[in-house]
């Protein structure tokens, strides 16, 4: 058995170094992928007589692959001054001859133009507190950061809901020219603070965005205190800094705010959100205020005031961050 394992191994290391000795170290670089970073490197333009652009370890594009100048510390001192000498255009060659491997290092291939419209998505929870600062990999507890998430796009009458794992890149390809909205879920009560938002692919010029979808932790309703004779109970999440409401149609509407103090990257203020109501409300009134809220002005009445003259039972809503906590009232 040693000798079976023995001999395969051999075979495999024989046929490494073929591969190795027959092919040209050009043709293995075409297959190499260079780094995101390295392709933003700004497009090769040669130099006119005598300007001399380019120094040791400049990154350029060209011929949709990176390349990076010579530098002495590789052994060949000075190669990297060719890099100014237009025969020596990275990727292209010169007469028939590849002059440009003596003054450029090939980085490897960059994505090539996107053929469709695609849209990739990551996901990270925030750490510490606000204004969040820092952020880690997935959502989910620490060393548990592999929740599901889901959300929807949606342009015009089109909805087009998907879901993955947030350790992982979600791509969703194929994507018609449109101005998106972007609506993340709750994942078990951790709620996603960079959406809603919007993207926009336009029309005859395909493309892929790449967006980080934020979630901050979940929040403690336990450790709010309440009067003797008041229920808490959680209406709604996934709503970023609740502020104003009002009801109609069994629809009921929530303006969201900007204060400073809570705005995170200045996305998700503004909005207005329709929450389809499951049944009737058929309560007189409807008082808003928030807690804990640096503004006087955050609270507003929707349908009637409920205090001027309080019937038998009234629903007030205290509005936290993303959620709206219904408190039943009775007198």
């Amino acid at each position: 058995m040693r000798r079976l394992a023995a001999f395969g191994l051999a075979a495999l290391l024989i046929s490494l170094v073929g591969y190795l000795i027959l092919v040209p170290s050009g043709e293995r670089s075409k297959t190499r992928q260079a780094t995101p970073e390295q392709c933003q490197a700004p497009a090769y333009e040669k130099p006119a007589a005598g300007e001399t652009p380019y120094s040791q370890d400049s990154l350029v594009t060209n011929v949709g692959r990176a390349f990076q100048c010579k530098n002495d510390r590789e052994g060949t001192v000075g190669a990297w001054q060719w890099c100014n000498q237009p025969p020596y255009s990275p990727g292209e060659a010169f007469n028939g001859s590849e002059l440009w491997r003596d003054a450029w290092n090939d980085l490897g291939a960059c994505n090539a133009q996107p053929q469709t419209n695609t849209l990739e998505l990551s996901f990270s929870t925030v750490t510490g507190k606000v204004p969040f600062t820092a952020s880690t990999q997935g959502v989910g507890p620490a060393g548990r950061r592999n929740l599901e998430v889901s959300g929807v796009l949606r342009c015009k009458e089109e909805t087009i809901p998907f879901s993955g794992r947030s350790d992982e890149v979600l791509t969703l390809p194929d994507l018609p020219a449109c101005k998106y909205d972007l609506i993340m879920n709750e994942a078990q009560g951790y709620l996603p603070l960079t959406t809603p938002t919007q993207v926009e692919f336009k029309p005859d010029t395909p493309e892929k965005i790449s967006f980080e979808v934020k979630f901050r932790q979940p929040l403690d309703l336990s450790r709010l205190v309440t009067l003797p004779g008041v229920k808490v109970e959680l209406f709604a999440s996934g709503l970023y800094q609740p502020r104003q409401m009002a009801m109609g149609n069994r629809v009921l509407y929530v303006g969201s705010s900007a204060i400073p103090v809570y705005t995170y990257e200045a996305r998700t203020a503004g909005f207005v959100y329709a929450i389809p109501l499951a049944r009737p409300v058929s309560q007189q009134g409807c008082i808003c205020w928030p807690q804990g809220w640096k503004s006087p002005m955050a609270w507003c009445t929707a349908m009637a005031t409920c205090i001027s003259r309080p019937p038998a039972s009234c629903i007030g809503c205290a509005m936290s961050m993303s959620t709206i906590v219904m408190l039943s009232l009775r007198w």
